[in-house]
């Protein structure tokens, strides 16, 4: 079993880890809360076992804040800042998990086929019934 590790705002414990999923159980003291922060790569979901607790997000000047209450979670994306504060004694649970790279493309334009210098227009072998057209 891995160490509690102390916190300002309470403990933490990894429960489970692999290179793309972390698992944490945080318990965290009335009035609680962690320093403002933001993953590069990993979302952060909250899942709440016992307690009140706010998740802080912000897309600009001011925060958001999502209340939970046990049985609740929330998700916040990669890059966005966040932090936590617990309105009661709270046993929870942090999800982190890189996003999937399928969806870690963002395209400009679209592909095709420059014409070859003799005037040929060539269709892939590859797909059936498709053959050089000139």
């Amino acid at each position: 079993m891995n160490p509690i590790h102390g916190k300002s705002w309470g403990a933490t414990q990894l429960i489970f880890a692999t290179p793309n999923v972390e698992v944490h159980r945080i318990e965290i003291v009335p009035g609680g809360y962690c320093s403002e922060h933001f993953h590069k790569a990993k979302v952060n979901r909250f899942y709440v076992e016992s307690g009140r607790l706010d998740i802080l997000v912000w897309h600009g000047t001011e925060p958001d804040v999502t209340h939970l209450a046990a049985g609740q979670m929330t998700d916040v994306a990669p890059g966005l800042w966040h932090m936590f504060k617990a309105r009661s004694a709270v046993v929870a649970w942090e999800i982190y998990w890189a996003e999937s790279i399928a969806s870690d493309i963002e395209r400009r334009g679209i592909g095709g086929v420059e014409p070859a210098p003799d005037g040929a227009v060539y269709v892939s072998s590859s797909v059936p019934d498709l053959e050089m057209h000139e």
